[in-house]
């Protein structure tokens, strides 16, 4: 039996690694798993925005057999439209559709929550996620905007709609890979963040904006981008995740203006998502 899956990306509101408490709002670009348990190895095709390897989806499959208690064998196929390593959580989106898909080729009853914590558990174990990211896959499976305690993976609020607004997504070329972070630097001013977190639900886009500028602080990252964004009319504009990626939330013609002006990177245009 096959078992299907798709889950989408997500933009950050508050960062989690300073607190370990974060907040992200979902969109439109998805990545689609399926699985079917046949054959003797694990058999994995990813088609993805950019060359990834695969040892997040193998390390997925692997933790989610031993808690089905099943042996892990069969073919997985992963398509994504989410860029890698720029804040867009790819990882988190990969990880849900995965462990759902297997989930679902077995007919398992599991909780989604249960299924959602074991693909942050493998993030940490593949090296793409310092708090396990429970925010980003969050959002990246419900939609609306989330809040979290990533520390004990727990959704402590959520709004299904924020608004039927479009985000522009600024991707450079360059990657962060999280390993390279200076973690201590954001734990240094968790108190500001974890300030973020509770107004976030009052006023999502003002944080956003906010989040976005204390992130970039601490990176030494340029973000003159959201700042022209934002003097432009945009109604968000901030450093997603760890970056590089900017998050812009305004009207078309806002984005129309953005771009015109901005010779470097890739614009996508997607969606807010609203929750399931």
């Amino acid at each position: 039996m096959k078992g299907s899956a798709e889950s989408h990306g997500a933009i950050t509101v508050v960062n989690a690694i300073p607190s370990g408490r974060g907040s992200t709002i979902g969109i439109d670009l998805k990545t689609t798993a399926e699985f079917e348990p046949i054959g003797r190895g694990l058999d994995i095709n990813i088609v993805s925005h950019d060359q990834t390897d695969d040892r997040l989806a193998r390390i997925c499959a692997e933790n989610m057999h031993l808690v089905l208690d099943k042996p892990c064998h069969g073919i997985l196929r992963v398509v994504s439209e989410i860029p890698s390593s720029r804040g867009l959580k790819s990882s988190s989106s990969a990880a849900n559709a995965i462990c759902m898909a297997i989930a679902r080729a077995y007919g398992s009853d599991m909780d989604e929550m249960d299924i959602i914590r074991i693909g942050c558990d493998s993030s940490i174990e593949a090296g793409v996620s310092i708090t396990g990211a429970f925010d980003d896959a969050c959002g990246c499976h419900f939609g609306g905007i989330v809040a979290t305690d990533n520390l004990r993976m727990v959704l402590e609020a959520m709004l299904p709609y924020v608004g039927d607004h479009q985000v522009m997504l600024h991707v450079p070329e360059t990657k962060t890979k999280k390993k390279s972070l200076d973690v201590e630097a954001f734990r240094n001013r968790w108190q500001e963040f974890d300030e973020l977190v509770l107004g976030c639900m009052a006023d999502p886009y003002k944080t956003l904006t906010r989040n976005g500028r204390m992130v970039a602080e601490i990176l030494g990252m340029d973000d003159s981008l959201a700042g022209r964004a934002i003097s432009a009319g945009a109604l968000a504009a901030g450093v997603t995740g760890t970056g590089p990626a900017i998050a812009i939330v305004a009207s078309q013609e806002v984005c129309d203006r953005i771009i015109e002006d901005e010779s470097e990177g890739e614009f996508i245009i997607t969606n807010l998502r609203c929750a399931l």
